[in-house]
């Protein structure tokens, strides 16, 4: 009988030592909010993220990004935010096809980077999540200036000429006295407007040889350079427009906008409008981590690592 005792004891010790140590693994590291983050938790997120926690201080930096992380999830479920399949597949085919990856490059490359495809498209699926956040909380609420683009340019180009207005034009040239100019210019047009390669068509169809052999470019132009009825055709036109066919002294012109200067800043529009939507980026991401920052500060957060 005593043995029996002794048995219980030891299998009732034991039982208990497991339930401790079960406790132990998943005991509490991390308070969010209504958000719980188990040790457990913790660990298998580092490991989906290639995270050593055994380099010195490493565990309290993650620990602090899956705070921001946890709190971005949490704004974006209560604005009703959420990320598709379909749209993380198809982020996921551009990038694949940006840097030219197949199946077995792309899991080489994951593998360099001790992440796996679900770790890889977690990290996708909360980019885009955050992406949509910060437009869905800065929209409408961050303007970029004339001078600010300007100002940015000067730094990072130089100087410009103020307040001079040019456009660059390729062209398509059938001559006057071709056989049905017209109606060959008016097909080629036809053609190029409907997506057909520009620089294709000008070197296959152009009488202007010279231009020809450079896809139909022409170069830039200040106002009062080109003929009367070619500026009047391009003066509204938007980049990367094609117009025509536009008669002048030589024939009929086929004409496609490459690229225009701003009248207002006198900076290419190309360039202006890169430069707009970059200062609108570092706006919109600094309004974004001032906006996380506050809510940071008024949130529920328990580090019990």
């Amino acid at each position: 009988m005593k043995r029996i005792l002794i048995t219980a004891a030891t299998v009732l010790l034991i039982a208990t030592s497991m339930s401790f140590a079960r406790e132990q693994v998943d005991r509490v590291v991390l308070i969010v909010n209504e958000d719980i983050i188990t040790l457990t938790e913790f660990m298998n997120e580092a490991r989906k993220n290639g995270i050593n926690l055994e380099e010195a201080g490493i565990e309290y930096k993650f620990l602090e990004q899956i705070i921001d992380k946890t709190i971005v999830e949490q704004e974006a479920k209560q604005a009703g935010i959420t990320v598709s399949d379909e749209e993380l597949d198809f982020t996921l085919k551009e990038i694949k096809d940006r840097y030219k990856l197949n199946e077995t490059e792309m899991e080489k490359a994951l593998k360099k980077q001790n992440m796996t495809e679900d770790s890889f498209r977690e990290q996708w699926r909360f980019q885009i999540l955050t992406q949509k956040l910060m437009e869905s909380k800065v929209k409408n609420n961050v303007a970029v200036t004339d001078q600010e683009i300007k100002e940015y340019y000067q730094q990072t180009y130089g100087d410009y000429e103020e307040g001079v207005s040019e456009v660059r034009i390729a062209h398509i040239l059938i001559l006057n006295n071709t056989t049905d100019a017209l109606q060959k210019a008016t097909k080629i047009a036809n053609e190029a407007k409907a997506g057909e390669d520009f620089p294709t068509l000008a070197k296959e169809y152009s009488q202007d040889t010279m231009s020809a052999q450079n896809g139909g470019d022409l170069g830039y132009f200040k106002k009062g350079d080109l003929v009367e009825s070619l500026e009047f055709a391009v003066q509204d036109v938007q980049i990367n427009e094609v117009v025509g066919p536009v008669e002048s002294p030589g024939g009929y012109h086929i004409i496609k906008v490459l690229d225009k200067k701003d009248s207002k800043i006198g900076i290419p529009q190309s360039y202006s409008n890169e430069i707009r939507n970059t200062i609108y980026s570092k706006k919109a991401e600094e309004m974004l981590k001032n906006y996380l920052t506050s809510i940071k500060e008024t949130a529920y957060i328990e580090r019990k690592l």
